[in-house]
């Protein structure tokens, strides 16, 4: 009997996985976000989700080199996004 209920939540775990993957395979879209500061300063984020790979760019001040850089991969359940990555900066 415990068997079958593992089982069985089991197997939606994996279906759930592989929707997430496929969904995140099929993905291609870029986001940027700015926002200016009182102080002069300028902060940009931009987000790039292609392919189930994410590239993230932090951006502060735009003229130094300033900056933050995280790779990684996502996973898309319906509007939601879970990234898994690093920082390579």
């Amino acid at each position: 009997m415990l068997n079958k209920a593992l089982i069985g939540i089991v197997s939606a775990l994996v279906f759930l996985i592989i929707q997430a993957i496929i969904s995140s395979v099929n993905t291609k879209a870029t986001y940027e976000f700015s926002i200016n500061n009182n102080i002069a300063q300028k902060e940009t984020l931009k987000l790039t989700l292609n392919d189930g790979h994410a590239s993230m760019l932090i951006s502060r001040n735009s003229n130094s080199q300033d900056f933050s850089h995280f790779d990684g991969l996502f996973l898309r359940f319906q509007n939601h996004y879970y990234l898994f990555g690093i920082d390579t900066s």
